[in-house]
């Protein structure tokens, strides 16, 4: 089974294949997170996270800094209260804390489905219909955060299905090139282009 080239559609394809075989599924997810720590290797390096900070603000989408390899605010912080697409307060986080992690606010032009381990490709694999997905990246557990268009009425809900959780309007996600406590790196699989200027934080 050759995982490295295959996009999400395929890896759950895949999946769906293995499924009810405990064994295969859990050899088919560390393979997974062994091929993208591989990979992606080089996006530890501290330099990293303030470069794609300054990407997202530059890019009008909104940001704040989290305590380095947690998805914890800066001790001190408001959270997600203090997310910015001002280029100087960005540049002056990132000069005082270089491996910040990065965090996304999100429920504003884009919501994200948050799907977590074993559980959550099971849900996914039973999902009828798929949303249209703008952006996706790549979690450490591994998981998946799904980017789709937000909706004035969708609300913050966790376990909503086995594995899946719902950040909308006063949520937050963690942001590629972010690394865990582990040491495992958030990556974009479906890169973020169509965020751009789509994220109107006010």
């Amino acid at each position: 089974m050759n995982l490295q080239n295959m996009n999400d559609q395929q890896l759950i394809n895949e999946y769906n294949k293995i499924a009810d075989n405990d064994k295969q599924r859990a050899r088919f997810l560390q393979e997974l997170d062994r091929l993208d720590q591989m990979k992606h290797a080089h996006l530890r390096r501290p330099e990293a996270l303030r470069e794609s900070a300054l990407w997202y603000a530059e890019n009008n989408i909104a940001i704040f800094p989290l305590q380095p390899r947690t998805k914890i605010p800066l001790a001190g912080s408001r959270g997600l209260k203090d997310a910015t697409t001002n280029i100087e307060q960005v540049k002056a986080w990132w000069d005082l804390i270089p491996d910040a992690n990065i965090a996304i606010v999100t429920g504003y032009g884009f919501d994200v489905i948050d799907i977590d381990g074993s559980e959550g490709f099971d849900s996914i694999a039973q999902m009828k219909t798929r949303p249209n997905i703008l952006a996706s990246v790549i979690t450490p557990r591994p998981g998946r955060h799904w980017m789709i268009a937000s909706k004035p009425e969708r609300k913050n809900g966790t376990n909503i299905q086995p594995g899946i959780d719902i950040r909308a309007k006063g949520g937050y996600v963690v942001a590629p090139p972010s690394i865990n406590k582990d040491g495992k790196v958030y990556q974009w699989m479906i890169t973020p282009e169509k965020l751009v200027n789509l994220h109107d934080h006010r």
